[in-house]
């Protein structure tokens, strides 16, 4: 078996054959690429017998896949307008498998100016690509993010607070069937002051569900955190087993939210955050990325942080269970204080049944109920 058709110097392809009576098959090593044809050529034995056997040789090609749309850049994280200036990485994403060959070269970092930033990523031994090839990873050199170090004396930081900056992907980079993207994809971004502080637990805000439902706990940061340690170094564990669910992260990459694949329970549960949870510029929690000291061994990753919630019925269940025994009381009248003192009063002109009353006010769990409620006169 050769190579691609037509080619006087052929190389072999490698693999395995096996003879099955008057029948050879041929097993490639590596799979043959749709849409190309390959030379199959079988020249006897002579190599054995000394004799001369009659060349018989064929074309065979796999059907072309079928035509596909171009492909996009679906979007960049960071996806704040605003980085701090010792960024640490930049991931994109797509909707389709990318090709093997490198994304680097595709990548640049243009100034306020449109100049081409020179040397500003970390040249990867290895592509840093997510399993199925959609979601790609450039880091910005560390050597250079880091002050005080070498990189940072001779070239300074990749990026400088206070200006603007647009991460430029070539649409020369090709999608796994060989055909280029769709377009360019820029992204423009302000730079501020390095972060360096580490991450803060206390600082996180947590929003518990409710009993018997499925909505979403969410977990507010102060600061964006990377997208991809989002989504999987940040769980929900209930008496020590996990809670599983959706994850979805959004707000800029500032809050978590997980729903649930069956109802919450009433009861105690933890947020786990494991120890190689980041922020943009490599901060982890309790731990700064620049930490210069001579005795400093490293950090066990393997560290989680648990942070407690309690799940609860909501307001409006409990009242129905206080209230909703006792079948000469008759909503009259509701009222809902929101924040700020504003007020909405919903009028009941018609009798109701309490417990219906007080679904319509379910959705005011954080918010303080008035319920005005009078006796049934008998006629």
């Amino acid at each position: 078996m050769l190579g691609t058709d037509n080619a006087a110097n052929a190389a072999p392809i490698a693999g395995k054959h096996v003879v099955d009576g008057d029948s050879l098959h041929f097993t490639p090593l590596f799979p043959l690429d749709p849409g190309r044809q390959y030379q199959a050529r079988y020249e006897g034995a002579e190599f054995l017998s000394g004799e001369s056997t009659q060349l018989v040789e064929a074309f065979v090609a796999l059907p072309a896949a079928a035509a596909a749309e171009p492909v996009y850049v679906t979007g960049i994280f960071p996806s704040s307008d605003r980085v701090p200036e010792n960024q640490l990485a930049s991931t994109s994403t797509s909707p389709v498998r990318m090709g093997r060959r490198g994304g680097l070269e595709h990548v640049s970092l243009l100034d306020d100016r449109g100049k081409t930033v020179v040397d500003p990523f970390l040249p990867a031994d290895g592509e840093l690509w997510n399993a199925d090839r959609t979601r790609y990873t450039v880091f910005f050199d560390p050597g250079r993010q880091k002050r005080g170090i070498l990189p940072d004396r001779e070239m300074g930081l990749s990026l400088a607070a206070g200006h603007m900056y647009t991460l430029l992907i070539d649409r020369e980079w090709v999608d796994g069937h060989g055909n280029p993207l769709r377009e360019s994809y820029r992204k423009s971004f302000l730079v501020s002051a390095s972060d360096l502080a580490p991450l803060d637990p206390k600082a996180w805000k947590i929003s518990p569900p409710h009993e018997g439902t499925r909505d979403p706990v969410s977990v507010t940061f102060p600061e964006p955190l990377d997208h991809g340690l989002l989504m999987r170094a940040v769980g929900i564990r209930r008496n020590d087993a996990p809670v599983v669910g959706d994850v979805r992260v959004d707000s800029n990459e500032t809050r978590w939210n997980m729903t649930p694949n069956e109802p919450w329970r009433s009861g105690d549960y933890a947020l786990i955050a494991l120890g190689v949870l980041e922020d943009l510029a490599g901060n982890r929690i309790g731990r700064p990325f620049e930490v210069v000291s001579k005795d400093d061994k490293g950090e066990d990753v393997r560290r989680s942080t648990r942070c407690r919630f309690r799940c609860s019925r909501r307001r409006a269940d409990r009242r129905r269970e206080n209230l909703g025994q006792d079948p000469s009381l008759e909503v009259r009248h509701l009222k809902v204080e929101q924040p700020g003192n504003r007020r909405r009063q919903i009028q009941i002109r018609h009798r109701v049944q309490l417990h219906a009353a007080l679904d319509a006010a379910s959705g005011c769990d954080e918010q303080r109920l008035q319920i005005g409620i009078a006796r049934k006169i008998a006629v």
